[in-house]
Order: structure tokens, then C-alpha cells, then sequence
């Protein structure tokens, strides 16, 4: 099990020419499983110019009403048969690509010396809507355990919950606008990315439908079982922690 500390922003994109510019692009289907009050499951298909990759992933949030997220996460690679297989279980399906800006540096102060830190690297993921069109709305993830594991082999720097994070967003090429940060942002704002999830960002598991034969195991025609469409309340009150 490994420990991570990352910054979720919600934003809008401003020139989608300029997610081109990226350095590199990946896309990814996403199927995901919740298990209220304890965290989630998730099994990715990630598609670039290595390869295709599958990674199933069991993710619980320590934190989740934070600026910065804590997350427990242990990783598995499995194969395509796992994916689909996956699929009949799964509760939502996320299409998206991800745009990865890499920063070429980063820099603290303390005790008026400048310390070169990992650069940040911005995870953009740009999600396509149920009816096929692409959402306006983006996520960006910005994984901090580098600067964490740096500070901590510095001498007298201050402790984790003591230091505050200043990320700058709005040089990123695509032009991101009314951007906020997950854990730090209003009412208003919270509501408005949990209806992102819940609508523009997710599809039902069989958004691109399979068949048995493609799935390559023993399970139930496609037909026979139908997705869920309604979530119970306890799977509703999930969907506000942090998804990533």
C-alpha cells in the first residue's frame, strides 16, 4: 500500500488547442466501483504510445475535506479480461484523455534560501460526455509526494499541516478559467463538481457496449443484466468524496 498526497482542481477549459501542446497524451477508460464510508475500486485501461495498460487500483481517502488529499492506494496490473470482467460490477465508466504538463521547476523559501524542489507535474483529464461530446469542464491533479518526501530530508522545515501550497494554474497552454480547488471551495462550487461527476463526467459501465466473447469469461449475457441507473442514497453520499 502506498501513500499519496495530491491537489485536485475543477476548471474550465479555456483553448482546447492548447491542451496539444501537452507532453504527453493518454486516453483512459476508467470503470469504478464504490464501497460506502470505505473508498472505491478502480480499473483503468490506459491507451498511449507505449501501449495499452490495464491497472486495477483499491483506493481509500484519509482525508477527503482537505486542500491537500491524502489517499491510500494499492496498485495491481491485470489484462484485458480483467477489465471487462470488471465492467459487470462496475457502477460507472469514465472516458477521458489526460494532458500531462511537465514544470520545468519548483522552488520554496526558507529562511531566505530558495530550495529547488521536483518539478510539478498537472494531470489534466478531459472527460467525454455520455453523448459523445466532450465536456467543457476538466479535472487537474497535481501529485505532491515528491515535494513531501523532499522537505522531509531538509533540516528545519516546517511540519506538513504547517505549510500552505500556493499552485499557479492559469499559465498552463489550454487557458484554464474559474478554476477552484477540491477541499478548499464553496458550497456552490462542491455542488457543481459533484453534478460534473454525476452527469457530464460519467457514463453507465456499458457505455460501449461488449460482448461475452470479448470479455473472454463466464458471465451472463449483456443483455440479461441491465446497469444501474438509480444510486442509493448511501452510494450518493460517496460520490462527494474526491474521485481521481
Amino acid at each position: 500500500m502506498a501513500q499519496e498526497k495530491e491537489m485536485v482542481i475543477v476548471c474550465k477549459i479555456g483553448d482546447f488547442d492548447g491542451l496539444k501542446s501537452a507532453n504527453y497524451i493518454e486516453e483512459q477508460e476508467q470503470l469504478e466501483l464504490f464501497c460506502p464510508q470505505k473508498g472505491r475500486i478502480r480499473v483503468r485501461k490506459t491507451v498511449s504510445e507505449n501501449g495499452t495498460d490495464y491497472v486495477a487500483c483499491i483506493k481509500t481517502l484519509a482525508e477527503p475535506n482537505t486542500k491537500i488529499k491524502t489517499v491510500e492506494e494499492t496498485e495491481q496490473q491485470v489484462n484485458s479480461q480483467f477489465f471487462e470482467a470488471f465492467r459487470f460490477i462496475a457502477e460507472h465508466l469514465r472516458v477521458k484523455k489526460r494532458y500531462v504538463f511537465e514544470g520545468e521547476k519548483s522552488v520554496i523559501t526558507a529562511e531566505s534560501k530558495e530550495i529547488q524542489l521536483p518539478p510539478i507535474k498537472y494531470e489534466v483529464d478531459v472527460f467525454t460526455k455520455p453523448d459523445g461530446s466532450i465536456s467543457q469542464w476538466c479535472k487537474i491533479d497535481i501529485e505532491l509526494g515528491d515535494f513531501y518526501e523532499s522537505l522531509k530530508s531538509m533540516n528545519n522545515v516546517p511540519e506538513d499541516e504547517d505549510i500552505d501550497f500556493v499552485v499557479k494554474v492559469t499559465h498552463l497552454p489550454f487557458k484554464p478559467q474559474m478554476a477552484y480547488i477540491l477541499g478548499a471551495c464553496t458550497d456552490e462550487q462542491l455542488k457543481a463538481s459533484k453534478e460534473l461527476w454525476e452527469t457530464e463526467w460519467s457514463q453507465t459501465p456499458f457505455g460501449k457496449a461488449i460482448t461475452v466473447t470479448q470479455a473472454s469469461v463466464s458471465v451472463l449475457p449483456v443483455n440479461s443484466q441491465q446497469p444501474q441507473e438509480n444510486q442509493t442514497e448511501a452510494e450518493n453520499d460517496e460520490t462527494e468524496q474526491q474521485h481521481i
